[in-house]
């Protein structure tokens, strides 16, 4: 694996992680922006309607029913019960065509809040408290999420023959002198799917925009470490070329800084190695032929020799 890809892979899953986690944190953003939007949504709701209050005190259920109509401001709110002061429930409507799971007792949603608290509890299939985060709702879709709020009066829900008006009044003064009471309870099943629903298009659009800037990122890196790394290739070559003994030109590196003057250096030795040679060769091509002469006068001698002894005899 040459030095370019592995420079290109570092950096490459070094931006994928990027893309992994800001794609997460805008998730998680997401996520906790409409679970805290419906929460605050669904208490408004139950602080606004006084209705509310005279429907849980004379038992009117058709009354609640209308009245927990309102309660769907979401696509993730698939069930609505309204309860009285001791949890017994008065009404219950569903979503028409969501997927409703059974109730638990409402003991077990209410789980340690106080009588006057909401608040928001997931339960597994053994009743036991669960985590109601996006990690959580990615891993438990299939559990709901139930959202509980007091249903405060000024009046004393006690107190028999009470009339609208008399809900009316102390609606205008609540909490004006402090006592309040609670005198019923609005439960929301939740599901997490829908949740996930609604933040999906966000996510996908943040997901597509990082996935776009990682490509782009990956297409530079690429191209830049080949830039990088080709003079680092060029002298891996010639160094080789030289530890075979074989005869290299002098390197033209376009590339600036520390490999630039590698560069230098090693083509400055070529060029006192090719120097060398050359006063090598030229020397034994003077020594080749004075050896040739020498072996001419040579000959030409054992020849007269030759026919000196020729004539003598």
């Amino acid at each position: 694996m040459s030095i370019a890809t592995r420079i290109s892979i570092l950096f490459i899953a070094a931006a994928a992680l990027l893309v992994a986690v800001a794609t997460g944190s805008a998730a998680q953003r997401e996520y906790q922006h409409v679970l805290q939007r419906l929460v605050e949504t669904s208490q408004a709701t139950v602080l606004g309607q006084w209705q509310l209050q005279v429907a849980i005190y004379n038992q009117d259920l058709a009354a609640l029913e209308a009245r927990s109509v309102d309660f769907f401001t979401s696509p993730a709110v698939v069930t609505v019960v309204i309860r009285d002061g001791s949890g017994e429930a008065l009404a219950q409507r569903d979503r028409a065509g969501a997927a409703v799971s059974d109730l638990p007792r409402f003991k077990s949603t209410r789980g340690d809040l106080s009588v006057a608290e909401g608040g928001l509890v997931a339960l597994d299939t053994m009743m036991q408290p669960v985590g109601t985060g996006l990690w959580d709702s990615l891993v438990h879709t299939d559990l709901p999420m139930y959202l509980s709020f007091p249903v405060f009066t000024s009046v004393n829900p006690t107190q028999r023959g009470l009339e609208v008006a008399d809900f009316l009044v102390a609606q205008a003064g609540a909490f004006d002198n402090g006592s309040v009471r609670v005198i019923g309870y609005v439960e929301l099943q939740v599901a997490r799917q829908e949740l996930l629903n609604a933040i999906a298009p966000l996510v996908s659009k943040v997901f597509y925009i990082n996935l776009a800037l990682l490509l782009l990122c990956a297409f530079v890196i690429v191209v830049f470490s080949r830039r990088i790394t080709v003079g680092l290739t060029q002298l891996a070559k010639l160094a080789d070329g030289v530890a075979e003994g074989r005869e290299t030109d002098p390197l033209q590196i376009k590339a600036s800084g520390e490999i630039r003057d590698i560069a230098q250096v090693l083509n400055s030795v070529l060029g006192g190695f090719s120097k060398a040679k050359a006063e090598s060769d030229v020397g034994n091509r003077l020594l080749t032929r004075k050896v040739d002469e020498r072996t001419v006068q040579l000959s030409q001698q054992e020849e007269q020799l030759h026919e000196a002894a020729r004539e003598i005899n």
